[in-house]
């Protein structure tokens, strides 16, 4: 971001260094994570123990109805016995219905972006629980790092993630498959996916999940055993496609995760944030915020969010809610700013919207943040007083905010985003027109230079 056309200045080594580490947490963090269970027949959850590697699960067996006939199957491919007392895979798979996907507000069905079959979680149900076997805690610690709230208040860790069993996909040869699409948004509380694959038979059907030119990919050929039960989390924003399956059936059970409070909640003790200290830019910030040329009369310092969220305008009833489901380096920003006992807001906003008005080249702006004009920028004490109390806030703050980044870049179709905030144009199963996705911004309250008392 700073020109290396002239020797740096403290001030620019200041900017240069965050920047720095900013860049590099963005090109390590995790947008997605995975793991496999081996599937063994006889397990129990008494062998779950701290000498028995890796662990294990039992064979996942599904129940369905077609009409008023209930059936059921074990899914295990490395089971070849006949088994006459229950029903075949194949009833499983021809039970199932087309699947569709949602495109500007209605549901689809077209087979040449969808080839796969369907069932509602209400149509089904399984053994299989991705609770029993460490799943959702793994997902919660690689993809959702414990925070505070919003404002100013104190923490009180009683947040967890609820996995919602949501529907069971088939995908079957020669070509079921899945173009790039993003997960339905559902709600303010939605962060992610979870997708959990059976152990079946097939080839082809990697899933790939890209984010911002960053790609990995899951249920490669040869990088997973078929017999066992492989799942993958990722940012529901996160731009994904199922390649085609080449042979065989590939069913998987999808989970939608939400940021949910824990059942116990309100008797749990009061427990201390994360050390934010063991994040490499808590010491540039901190520095930054030392020198008494940064924002010297103080101010509202802007951060534009890297990924996107659910949101609908409907009050501030989730306010406190907001930081539970920041993701990546949205939330190593906010958790830093908030253990240096800063008040933080978060503010949603559309893709086309100009807020802060127009913003300068990067150098021009940087610098702005350690220099005082006349009106940019500037509170007077009951604004200050206002914003830092830690409430909500409305619109109007934007009109006060120095930003340190540029807002994310916004790419045509079919270059992973659109002119608007959501990354493609279709998304999972079907529509919802209650709820999209949009940037958010972290909003910094910074005392002037006299008033900063830094923790230690």
């Amino acid at each position: 971001m700073v020109s290396q056309q002239h020797p740096q200045t403290s001030v620019e080594r200041l900017l240069a260094q965050l920047d720095k580490a900013m860049t590099h947490y963005q090109l390590t963090n995790s947008f997605s994570c995975g793991g496999s269970l081996e599937v063994r027949l006889g397990t129990h959850y008494s062998d779950f123990t701290i000498t028995k590697k890796p662990v294990m699960c039992f064979r996942p067996i599904v129940f369905w109805c077609k009409g008023s006939v209930s059936k059921h199957t074990t899914i295990d491919c490395s089971w070849t016995t006949s088994r006459n007392w229950e029903n075949s895979l194949d009833e499983l798979v021809q039970d199932c219905s087309p699947a569709t996907f949602g495109c500007d507000g209605e549901n689809i069905f077209d087979e040449k972006i969808r080839k796969a079959g369907v069932l509602d979680a209400a149509s089904f149900s399984t053994n299989f629980n991705p609770y029993d076997f460490g799943i959702v805690d793994a997902v919660a610690q690689e993809l959702l790092p414990g925070l505070a709230r919003a404002g100013k208040q104190p923490a009180v860790e009683r947040w967890g993630v609820v996995a919602e069993l949501y529907k069971l996909n088939v995908y079957s040869a020669p070509s079921g498959m899945f173009k790039p699409h993003v997960d339905t948004p559902r709600g303010r509380t939605h962060f992610g996916s979870l997708v959990v694959a059976l152990p079946t038979d097939f080839q082809g059907g990697q899933l790939r999940v890209a984010y911002k030119g960053k790609e990995r990919a899951y249920l490669d050929d040869g990088s997973f055993c078929r017999s066992d039960i492989n799942w993958v989390a990722f940012y529901s924003d996160c731009e994904h496609e199922v390649l085609p399956v080449t042979a065989g059936h590939r069913i998987t059970l999808t989970y939608q995760l939400y940021v949910s409070e824990c059942i116990g909640g309100l008797v749990q003790p009061q427990l201390q944030m994360p050390d934010s200290k063991f994040y490499p830019m808590y010491r540039c910030i901190k520095d930054m915020l030392a020198s008494p040329t940064f924002m010297k009369n103080g101010g509202i310092l802007g951060f534009h969010c890297v990924y996107q969220y659910p949101e609908k305008f409907e009050g501030t009833y989730f306010y406190e809610r907001y930081p539970r489901t920041l993701k990546g380096i949205d939330a190593v920003i906010f958790a830093i700013f908030r253990a240096l006992e800063l008040t933080v807001h978060i503010k949603p906003y559309e893709a086309g919207s100009i807020i802060g008005g127009k913003i300068a080249d990067a150098r021009v702006r940087l610098e702005s943040l350690f220099t005082e004009e006349a009106t940019c920028g500037r509170l007077v004490a009951n604004e200050f007083e206002r914003f830092d109390c830690g409430h909500y806030v409305g619109d109007e703050i934007f009109e006060h905010v120095k930003w340190f980044n540029e807002k994310p870049a916004l790419h045509p179709a079919g270059e992973g985003c659109l002119d608007v905030a959501k990354p493609t144009r279709w998304i999972g199963n079907e529509t919802e027109v209650d709820w999209d996705y949009l940037f958010r911004a972290l909003l910094v309250v910074v005392p002037a230079s006299s008033d900063r008392t830094l923790k230690t």
